[in-house]
């Protein structure tokens, strides 16, 4: 299949150069979302992964407490 040239007016030109500028600056803005979200999660997980790391925490104290009583007990 052939193509033929099709020349367009230095108006045209400027109006496809306009319409990709503006479809770089959507792209640009969509980018910083994206980083902004993934910076949002990153900072959820890490909350995430501290309040795991403190329920651990609680849970062998709650383990070795449990221990001490029973080993009282007796």
């Amino acid at each position: 299949m052939s193509r033929m040239k099709v020349h367009k007016s230095s108006t045209e030109l400027q109006e496809e150069i306009d319409k990709l500028k503006q479809q770089v600056e959507g792209y640009e803005a969509l980018l910083d979302l994206y980083k902004k979200q993934l910076w949002d999660l990153r900072m959820v997980s890490s909350e995430n992964e501290k309040h795991i790391n403190l329920m651990q925490g609680y849970k062998n104290v709650i383990e070795t407490l449990s221990m001490k009583l029973l080993k009282k007990d007796k």
